[in-house]
């Protein structure tokens, strides 16, 4: 429907060097043009809209188009071609009026919706992980609570002990021998609660570095997958772009973007000015 389209509007001049409309096939991508802009008066917001009057240049090939049965309605076409891609899902052509003429590039991959479905079921599996470490964390809580326990008791132990020590004072030279021994468990069992302690306070920094690690990869692997996704939706992407639309500051996507050509997940092609990226990975 856009071929005949092409035909139809475009600019017949045989002083021109590009004289007829022409396709060309990339990877992903068909790029079609046509020599001749639109009308005056005529914007391509206008043909997207599909309300606006048609006016072909090549009146006979329309007409001709037009008892064929190719052409339903005058003026609908681009609306209509628009309204097919989103209906399979794919992602709508772009239009734009260069070089003389008019360039359309129809692109096979899928439209936002899908990105945003790829970017939440990486947000699942990353809350899933999260819930992970979570109760993990609750293990080691609960851990730390039970060693706070033996923490108490052993002081419980310990007030008995010392108890027993000032009833035996004033005893027999044996008594204060068994007095002294006691003070040495008394000892021991102080220096078991102190290490309990340390333990204990260890276990929980060990905790917070954890979670604080885990939130920090886990938002890093969100960031890394946006980009991707977002890449795959339009390669010629900017950093400045890329961090309107993910919400971080470009020296955030610069990082980005290095650790993933690093591991191979993405790579530059072109000049800084002009390329696009190719995921790999």
């Amino acid at each position: 429907r856009r071929w005949v389209n092409l035909y139809e509007h475009r600019r017949v001049n045989f002083n021109e060097r590009y004289r007829s409309c022409s396709l060309q096939s990339r990877k992903r991508f068909f790029h079609l043009f046509c020599s001749g802009k639109l009308p005056p008066g005529l914007t391509i917001e206008d043909i997207k809209s599909g309300v606006v009057q048609s006016k072909p240049r090549n009146r006979l090939l329309a007409q001709v188009f037009k008892e064929l049965g190719i052409i339903e309605k005058y003026g609908s076409g681009i609306k209509r071609v628009i309204e097919d891609f989103k209906a399979h899902g794919l992602k709508e052509p772009s239009f734009e009026e260069k070089q003389g003429g008019f360039y359309v590039v129809v692109s096979s991959r899928t439209n936002a919706v899908g990105a945003d479905r790829e970017i939440q079921g990486t947000t699942q599996k990353t809350q899933d992980t999260t819930q992970k470490t979570q109760g993990t964390t609750q293990e080691t809580k609960d851990t730390t609570q039970k060693t706070q326990g033996t923490t108490q008791e052993t002081k419980d132990t310990t007030q008995k002990t010392q108890s027993t020590t000032q009833k035996t004072q004033g005893t027999t030279q044996e008594t204060k021998d068994t007095t002294q021994e006691t003070k040495g468990t008394t000892q021991k069992t102080q220096d078991t609660t102190q290490k309990t302690k340390d333990t204990t306070q260890k276990t929980q920094d060990t905790t917070q570095s954890t979670t604080q690690k885990t939130k920090e990869t886990t938002r890093e692997i969100e960031t890394e997958q946006k980009i991707i996704v977002l890449l795959k939706q339009d390669p010629r992407l900017s950093r400045k772009k890329l961090a309107s639309s993910i919400g971080i500051s470009e020296n955030g996507i610069k990082y980005h973007l290095d650790k993933l050509k690093k591991r191979g997940k993405l790579l530059h092609v072109g000049p800084d000015k002009g390329g696009y990226w190719k995921i790999t990975g």
